[in-house]
């Protein structure tokens, strides 16, 4: 895995390391710690990493993830490439450093000045790498990438029921809490400055996304956006003579994957449950930009036998399940491509997917059965504080960024943030100019795919007739799709009648309830409901099983993953 942890207090050799050990994850990964007057910092890195530890003139960065650094005399490339990597070190000693201006994409910064003790870090603008602190029982800071070895590191290992009713009701934990009592995220967009004595001052935001209209029309927004996608795509390419691409059946890996470059060494991979028809997809899509495609099935049984590897890897923030081809990035070579290309967060940032189906109600958190009244109030009181303060940034959207900012906030935060751990990964919509449309333009423009599908309808030319897993044709408008999609749809789905399949042959997502009836995973299971002090917690002692047969599938995968991080403590 490729973490950090950061402590004010100089800690013994190993102490920070074994903390680390606690959380092994998939891959292999060097340990190294320092330690000094001004406390102590460990960095847990694989290969692909390697690059974002740096001592000299005086100070120490740390830089993880692989930003695209905009650096004068230089033109737009990740930080990986050439001798960005040292002149981004030196200049991030400059007063005047503006990360707004030189770090693009998902990030993590640390500044360490061993000679007066203080730390500097800047969050990327959404989080997508998160950060988390406590004060450990001197009341000293302790910080890192993962919140359970933060806790742990910090002595804070009491779970914070309210965060777990959060986790499993709506799949994501309101910022800036975490499963934990006493453990915080940080900010995104923000410089963050810890003195190794004296009071700590607030946050310097650089980046917010504020309700403010930067576009004339629909038809300039859609322009800003393809450009910035392509520009994006490009700058990730930069430097590299080969790169992956990992697509999906949806338009938002194919997005990517159309605004490549033109003569760009593409290989894409995708992982598959058996028979679905998002396979056939991608390979339709892949073939119709000429993109060679590999392909790794991905059974529900993949997930249950490495469960335990990636509940470790993933923690208590995020949810396992996201983690799609757990184990298969090395035998597909991921790991050994100098960069490798994603299309998260597309739909989410452009097509207003998460925007509250019952307006006015963006905090209503669902009611699982046997869970206290009390306890969900609590979660509504923290989701309704959260939209409150957001009204400050954006009066008519703040339910739909409720949702969106930070990035820890969305139901399926834990892909990117786990993939960087995996291998070098960029995503494209990701990038600065992709997130300024993003808040940039009204919600109306979003809506039924209106910016997404007139900024990038030239992109899907070449793939004009293949469907995405929503039955749709990107290419064409809403109104063509209502023409096209039922006949599609019908044709798709005859084949299979004859053998009674239709389900089969249509299905796309995993059939969690599957996955929970798998026998090592059922096991894992009946542990964790009769063992865990913390699902005796949250049912105030009372029998879980009869109650969690009543739960949604993947709240139950959420339970037990969460229940799994607190078993060694029963």
């Amino acid at each position: 895995m490729s973490d950090i942890i950061y402590t004010a207090r100089s800690r013994r050799a190993g102490e920070l390391g074994a903390v680390l050990r606690r959380f092994p994850g998939l891959p292999r990964a060097e340990l190294t710690e320092w330690s000094g007057p001004w406390g102590s910092l460990t960095t847990k890195l694989p290969d692909h990493e390697q690059h974002a530890y740096l001592s000299e003139r005086g100070h120490t960065t740390v830089v993880l993830g692989s930003p695209v650094v905009r650096l004068s005399g230089l033109p737009a490339a990740p930080v990986v490439i050439g001798t960005r990597r040292g002149r981004l070190h030196a200049a991030l000693a400059a007063p005047d450093f503006s990360p707004g201006d030189v770090l693009d994409g998902a990030f993590l910064v640390l500044r360490l000045d061993p000679g007066t003790g203080e730390l500097r870090v800047i969050t990327d603008r959404f989080g997508f790498i998160p950060v988390f602190r406590a004060l450990d029982g001197a009341g000293r800071l302790v910080l890192g990438t993962h919140a359970d070895a933060v806790a742990h590191a910090a002595g804070h290992t009491q779970p914070d029921l309210v965060s777990i009713a959060d986790l499993v009701g709506n799949r994501s934990c309101t910022f800036p809490y975490t499963a934990y009592r006493g453990v915080e995220q940080l900010a995104p967009g923000c410089v963050h400055v810890f003195p190794l004595q004296g009071p700590t001052p607030a946050p310097q935001p650089y980046w917010q996304p504020r309700e403010e209209r930067r576009f004339a029309s629909l038809r300039a927004a859609a322009d800003a956006l393809r450009q910035a996608l392509q520009d994006s795509v490009k700058a990730a390419c930069a430097g590299s003579d080969r790169v992956g691409l990992l697509l999906s059946g949806g338009e938002d890996s194919r997005a990517v994957l159309a605004a490549l470059p033109s003569g760009t060494n593409v290989q894409a991979f995708s992982y598959l449950e058996p028979e679905s028809r998002e396979g056939r997809i991608a390979r339709a899509a892949a073939a119709a930009y000429g993109a060679p495609l590999q392909q790794r099935p991905l059974p529900l049984e993949r997930y249950a036998s490495s469960f335990e590897k990636v509940v470790s890897l993933v923690g208590s923030q995020h949810l396992f399940v996201d983690v799609r081809g757990p184990g298969l990035h090395a035998s597909l070579g991921l790991d050994s491509l100098s960069m490798v290309l994603g299309g998260c967060s597309g739909a989410a940032l452009l097509e207003a997917t998460s925007e509250p189906r019952r307006r006015g109600r963006p905090f209503h958190t669902p009611r699982l059965h046997s869970l206290g009244e009390e306890l969900l109030r609590q979660v509504d009181e923290r989701r309704q504080a959260r939209c409150d303060q957001l009204r400050a940034l954006r009066p008519r959207s703040a339910a739909e960024w409720l949702q969106l900012w930070p990035s820890s906030m969305t139901g399926h935060a834990g892909a990117f943030d786990r993939h960087r751990r995996l291998f070098r990964s960029h995503e494209a919509f990701h990038a600065t100019a992709v997130l300024d449309v993003a808040a940039g333009v009204p919600l109306p423009w979003k809506r039924h795919r209106r910016l997404f599908q007139r900024a990038l309808q030239p992109l899907f030319a070449a793939a004009r007739l293949v469907p995405d897993t929503e039955d749709r044709f990107p290419y064409y408008s809403n109104l063509r799709n209502l023409l096209l999609v039922p006949r599609y749809a019908l044709a798709g789905g005859a084949p299979g009648l004859p053998k009674g399949d239709l389900q089969v042959r249509r299905r796309v997502a995993a059939d969690w309830r599957e996955l929970l009836e798998n026998p090592a995973l059922a096991a894992r299971a009946q542990a964790a409901l009769s063992e865990s002090e913390l699902v005796r917690e949250l049912f105030g002692g009372a029998p879980a099983a009869t109650a969690l047969e009543q739960w949604p599938p993947l709240s139950r995968l959420q339970l037990l993953q969460l229940a799994s991080v607190w078993l060694p403590r029963a």
